[in-house]
């Protein structure tokens, strides 16, 4: 099972990962071409990514995959934070947040520069500065400090709810998807430096290390 459920229900598309025994971490079985078909492009409706203790492993084999999906996906991406987070939330068109949410990108150390397409989409979303901060030093982001540096539109009291009417709101029929796929533009010559780091084979030296025990990492 991919632990990915989804409903469509008054113009909107709800798309949860539910793998917590994993922390939702995205499967070669669950990525996101398989999000992408269970929500087709043809359906008029919205997509809320609901994303639950989000960390993210096996990225090799489904963070090029996951990150097409989303990037080039024809509706309108929310994403609903309730937990820890990382680097696939600058795909997202809207980002709306609980208190507790939080972002961790501490990937440097493993070799990873480009996982999610973060090096580019955070830099466009946070500013150049508190992208290095989370790229580079790996520095831990508040809800509170995403949404002051604009890169989550909003701190929600309540989750689910109150986030559909938000869309209603403020997404409507007289919006047309493909002027909003201009991302796909911006963002493919960034998914090719990403393959390209992974195949140097220095990310997996570096699990290889951890696997055998000679260094530790904070995940």
């Amino acid at each position: 099972m991919s632990g990915i459920a989804v409903d469509i229900a008054d113009g909107i598309a709800t798309i949860t990962l539910n793998r917590p025994k994993s922390l939702n971490a995205i499967a070669r079985e669950g990525n996101g071409t398989d999000v992408k078909a269970r929500s087709p492009t043809d359906a008029p409706t919205r997509t809320i990514g609901n994303v639950r203790n989000s960390f993210r492993s096996n990225v090799v084999s489904t963070t090029t995959d996951c990150g097409k999906a989303l990037y080039s996906h024809r509706k309108f991406l929310v994403a609903a934070l309730n937990g820890p987070v990382m680097a696939f939330l600058g795909y997202f068109d809207f980002i709306y947040a609980l208190p507790n949410a939080w972002l961790s990108m501490p990937f440097t150390y493993l070799g990873i520069v480009a996982e999610g397409g973060a090096s580019v989409s955070f830099i466009n979303r946070m500013g150049l500065g508190l992208a290095n901060e989370v790229l580079i030093l790996g520095k831990k982001k508040t809800a509170q400090e995403l949404s002051d540096c604009g890169f989550a539109n909003k701190i929600l009291p309540e989750q689910l709810l109150i986030m559909k009417q938000l869309i209603r709101a403020g997404l409507n029929d007289k919006n047309d998807p493909d002027a909003v796929n201009l991302r796909e533009i911006r963002l493919t010559a960034m998914g090719f430096a990403q393959g390209e780091r992974f195949a140097s084979g220095i990310p997996a030296k570096q699990f290889a290390r951890i696997a055998r025990k000679e260094i530790k990492h904070k995940l």
